[in-house]
């Protein structure tokens, strides 16, 4: 078994190599095309995380955002040769509402996602079976993380957890009983995974796309929050909003290290 570092995909050669090695019969122009995309993004998400380490609280979000951004867009270069198949694939595919309030609380922003984007793209690369909300608050994304969702109590108690992971799980354990699905409440059934058993294999590659999805949800908050809203993000960053400021702080210590599990997987072949 080969087993490249995310590292050395910086280099086209490399990238070029894993590439074949994925998609041996696929026509080297794409080849090509794909292993200098990957080659690209790798060596922007790894500048961004170096920044995203170095740099003040205030700018954090936006380094840590596009660092992650350009790691689910070097995934699914590996996974799909052609991509992306339009320019509407390459946006973010999700908004943020900020919820107006006398005292404004980051739990409460309202994320919107749309039909198409990275983070739909990344999805239908890796679990096209999975499920998205037409809306969710940051609350229930931060309450899908169990080191975050401590932390919620007692100022935000209305939140839980997407279920996308815990009915995973139980399906698992079961392992037959098919009816059951991991759509997310607020959508509609479209693509049941129900039609066969859950390995354990298939198991943890949706646990690992939804932790991802969660994390680009959370981390493009607030980078919409440091970007657009100025004197809501001031008072996180210098304690005026003392809770949030706490919570903000916890959730980026958590997540500076973390790179998406699909790609690391990809890299043995």
């Amino acid at each position: 078994m080969t087993a490249w570092s995310m590292e050395s995909l910086q280099s086209e050669a490399v990238a070029l190599q894993v590439v074949r090695a994925w998609h041996p019969d696929a026509p080297s122009g794409l080849q090509y095309h794909a292993s200098t995309h990957l080659a690209a993004t790798v060596r922007l998400a790894m500048a961004f995380e170096r920044e995203g380490k170095a740099v003040a609280l205030e700018l954090k979000p936006l380094a840590m955002y596009y660092a992650l951004l350009n790691w689910l867009k070097a995934a699914i270069h590996l996974q799909e040769v052609s991509y992306p198949r339009s320019a509407h694939v390459m946006q973010h595919g999700v908004s943020v509402r900020r919820t107006k309030r006398a005292n404004y609380r980051w739990p409460y922003d309202v994320l919107w996602l749309h039909r198409e984007g990275v983070l739909q793209s990344f999805r239908d690369a890796f679990c096209p079976g999975l499920e998205l909300p037409l809306r969710c608050r940051v609350g229930e994304l931060l309450a899908s993380l169990p080191n975050l969702a401590v932390l919620l109590p007692p100022w935000y108690t209305s939140f839980q957890a997407l279920p996308w992971r815990s009915r995973l799980a139980s399906r698992l354990a079961e392992n037959n009983h098919p009816q059951d699905d991991t759509s997310i409440p607020g959508t509609q059934p479209a693509n049941r995974i129900s039609a066969h058993r859950i390995s354990p294999e298939e198991a943890n590659n949706t646990q690992d796309v939804a932790l991802t999805l969660i994390h680009f949800g959370l981390l493009y908050s607030l980078s919409a929050l440091a970007r657009y809203h100025p004197v809501e993000w001031s008072d996180i960053v210098h304690w005026n909003n003392d809770i949030d400021a706490a919570l903000v702080r916890q959730y980026v210590s958590y997540v500076a290290e973390w790179r998406p599990p699909v790609l690391h997987r990809l890299l043995q072949f």
